[in-house]
């Protein structure tokens, strides 16, 4: 046999080895489109906030515009429209600015295909052996300009997108942080001017959380949830 060709047990190995990294890229697309969306719901409760509705609200309004620069065009003009919020508009323009970069790697998620890596004989016959490793391209119908550029989105980057979107959606928490104040000041007068005039009246008020508790809490768990996918790939990486 020629020293050269490979042996069964080197075509097993490296089979193996191809299907165990496609499986792995299918896990983090799955987690890239996840986190994504999870950012999207930190987007629709910025916009809430700034038009003073209802999350359902904002979500219809924001859902139903197909473009996503279009998001964040609305929800900084919203900014620049409030007095009350426009001191916060540049922490949300550092965030606009990431997601707007950010929006190509989803895109291609979207609408790229997964393609395996070839097999061994490819990588015998003198091809590089990232030949072996699955990839993310474009269909090969797409032929605009822009697609033509793309180079095929490997796991490493994906792994990254993962972890930008994680420091996003951190930003986001830290922002509506910032913002819940701005936002309930004016409802918690008014609920304490309610509240006067019903014990003047003689009501006794049941001892319930809230509003501004209940925002407080919703906003603290955006926040955890958009730094999970961070923790994981720290304690998977062993740090």
């Amino acid at each position: 046999m020629n020293e050269e060709e490979p042996t069964e047990a080197d075509i097993t190995e490296l089979e193996e080895l191809r299907i165990e990294l496609t499986e792995n890229y299918y896990g983090a697309i799955g987690k890239g489109i996840s986190a994504w969306s999870r950012t999207e719901s930190g987007l629709v409760v910025i916009a809430a906030l700034l038009l003073d509705t209802k999350q359902e609200k904002a979500g219809l309004i924001l859902y139903s515009i197909a473009n996503f620069h279009s998001w964040l065009a609305i929800i900084d003009e919203l900014f620049e429209m409030d007095p009350r919020y426009r001191a916060l508009r540049p922490d949300w323009t550092v965030i606009a600015n990431r997601l707007k970069k950010l929006n190509d790697t989803r895109v291609r998620l979207a609408h790229h295909a997964l393609e395996s890596g070839k097999g061994i004989e490819a990588i015998v016959a003198g091809e590089d052996i990232e030949m072996l490793l699955p990839s993310l391209k474009p269909s090969k119908y797409d032929t605009r300009t822009k697609s033509k550029k793309h180079s095929p989105l490997q796991i490493e980057q994906l792994a990254d997108f993962v972890d930008e979107l994680a420091v996003v959606s951190k930003g986001l928490g830290e922002l509506l942080k910032r913002m819940a104040p701005i936002f309930l000041e004016p409802k918690k007068k008014l609920v304490e001017r309610v509240r006067e005039l019903r014990r003047m009246a003689g009501v006794v008020e049941p001892e319930v959380e809230s509003t501004a508790e209940k925002f407080l809490k919703h906003i603290d768990m955006l926040n955890v949830v958009g730094t999970r996918d961070g923790e994981h790939r720290d304690q998977s990486d062993g740090k």
